[in-house]
């Protein structure tokens, strides 16, 4: 199969908002870490007559597991302010030691105050969060992707990163998804979409194919935008989400949100106009 690489047209290393004094770059070496890894796990488990490297896991959810952790561990490893949460079940995944790491200067004021301040990753194929409590303070998430499924495996990547993205979290920014009376399956707590929203605005590292899709058009186009911001060449492809000089892309009463190919503003099909 192909060997995965990572694309420096999609980190978005001058916009992006990290903890930590974590960088872009950081993160997408930790994603090339995991392409290496998988890569040459899942040549040998072809070779060897064991089928490919995914099929190995049982559910879904335990390869998230095992990417995010993968992630972390090359998060942490070339940081001294940064250490592995030295418990397999805890949270936050990265703990800040305060070693020669500095705070943001829009770190939430509250997160200072906690006994161990650090970034809870999590990784999911459909983009979703779902965690075990409500998570106070920085979330990551990876949206990644297995490849390849019913074609022949050797034209494509085994696996591709869709997108990292980060945003701070606070306890009630979470929805509890009850397990049920008769069910086997643990509580969780999810981000709702409002939520996911905050995350979507801040990616780290995206794709053309990470780019998020929302039921609001404006939110549509706003993540677009800021995909644009760093992948020139998709932003040459798309001039009209940017303003055009005489303004004519732009809803004519509050000048903010960009007008469909018939002329009409989402949030003015909704009747009003909408917040930037």
């Amino acid at each position: 199969m192909n060997r995965p690489r990572v694309d420096s047209r999609f980190i978005n290393a001058d916009k992006a908002t990290l903890p930590y004094s974590l960088t872009a770059r950081e993160v997408a070496d930790a994603i090339q870490s995991v392409y290496d890894y998988w890569y040459k796990v899942n040549e040998w488990h072809i070779d060897e007559g064991y089928g490919r490297f995914h099929e190995q896991f049982r559910a879904n959810n335990a390869i998230g597991g095992f990417v995010s952790d993968r992630i972390t561990r090359a998060l942490v490893d070339p940081n001294d302010g940064l250490e592995l949460n030295p418990s397999d079940d805890g949270y936050p995944d990265i703990h800040y030691t305060r070693g020669s790491r500095t705070w943001p200067d829009d770190f939430p004021d509250k997160a200072k105050d906690e006994a161990v301040p650090g970034v809870e990753v999590k990784a999911s194929r459909d983009g979703t969060i779902t965690a075990h409590h409500n998570v106070e303070g920085w979330v990551m998430g990876i949206h990644y992707n297995i490849n390849a499924r019913g074609r022949t495996p050797d034209d494509v990547p085994p696996i591709s990163i869709l997108s990292v993205r980060i945003a701070s979290m606070n306890e009630d920014d979470w929805e509890e998804q009850p397990s049920g009376e008769d069910s086997n399956r643990t509580n969780t707590t999810t981000l709702p979409t409002e939520a996911l929203h905050e995350l979507r605005k801040n990616p780290v590292y995206q794709t053309r194919d990470g780019i998020p899709q929302s039921r609001d058009g404006d939110w549509n186009t706003l993540y677009k935008r800021i995909h644009a911001l760093f992948d020139d060449e998709f932003r040459n492809d798309n001039p009209d989400l940017f303003p055009a000089a005489d303004g004519s892309n732009l809803c004519s009463d509050c000048g903010r949100f960009f007008k469909n190919d018939r002329g009409v503003s989402s949030h003015q099909s909704r009747g009003e106009c909408g917040e930037s």
